[in-house]
């Protein structure tokens, strides 16, 4: 089975980016197509060298906390438009969202953009 696992931030060493990145390694373990999308992503996700990071598709750039309102909706609309570009040229069979939120996000893009 092909599985996109979609978190909107792998910036730190938390509880959630772990929880993540391991599923995703048991799941290629069993022999599964396993592949990480966020919107953010920063070094210290890898937990100190445990997790390989180069294989996760980030679909923003770096969060500006300083940017303001109209750079900040064009940075989300941008990286909303990239994640539907890396569905397209994955085909997964199931998508998991990590949150709520990325739930919201991932139900709108697909009502917005058509796709099941």
């Amino acid at each position: 089975m092909k599985v996109l696992w979609f978190v909107s931030s792998l910036e730190q060493k938390g509880g959630g980016e772990r929880f993540v990145l391991e599923a995703v390694q048991a799941l290629r373990a069993q022999g599964h197509e396993a592949h990480v999308a966020c919107d953010r992503l920063g070094p210290e996700a890898n937990f100190d060298g445990r997790y390989d990071l180069s294989k996760v598709v980030c679909t923003a750039s770096a969060h500006d906390r300083s940017a303001g309102y109209a750079a900040k909706a064009f940075n989300k609309l941008r990286g909303s438009l990239a994640l539907y570009g890396v569905i397209r040229r994955l085909a997964p069979d199931l998508v998991i969202c990590q949150s709520e939120f990325d739930a919201i996000k991932l139900y709108l893009l697909s009502r917005v953009l058509r796709f099941r």
